[in-house]
């Protein structure tokens, strides 16, 4: 490897997620490969009004203790200076929740 080039670990549990959204007719692009703080996945679906939402996840396993979520100073740069929308997942719930809050209309009540 060249310097400055650092193989991207991958979470256990982003196969499973990907899996999960791509059931939910999500597409999923994966950037795990990009590097530079770069969010693991771009989501690419429509909300409820049939509007086209794209959102950078970055996986986290959440059944591996904190100190093993954490972000890396890369990601943290990245979070803190893109603009557009960009999120961590850590689970199957929270996986589902993502795509729900966009494709479920508002509950006005």
């Amino acid at each position: 490897m060249s310097r400055g080039v650092y193989a991207r670990r991958v979470d256990d549990n982003q196969k499973e997620l990907t899996n999960l959204w791509r059931k939910m007719e999500v597409s999923v692009l994966l950037l795990h490969v990009v590097g530079n703080g770069c969010p693991d996945m771009l989501l690419g679906f429509t909300d409820y009004q049939g509007k086209p939402v794209n959102i950078l996840v970055e996986v986290k396993d959440g059944k591996k203790p904190l100190s093993a979520q954490k972000l890396t100073m890369g990601e943290v740069e990245f979070f803190n200076k893109w603009q557009g929308q960009v999120c961590i997942i850590r689970s199957k719930t929270e996986a589902k929740e993502l795509i729900n809050k966009y494709r479920l209309p508002p509950d006005d009540s």
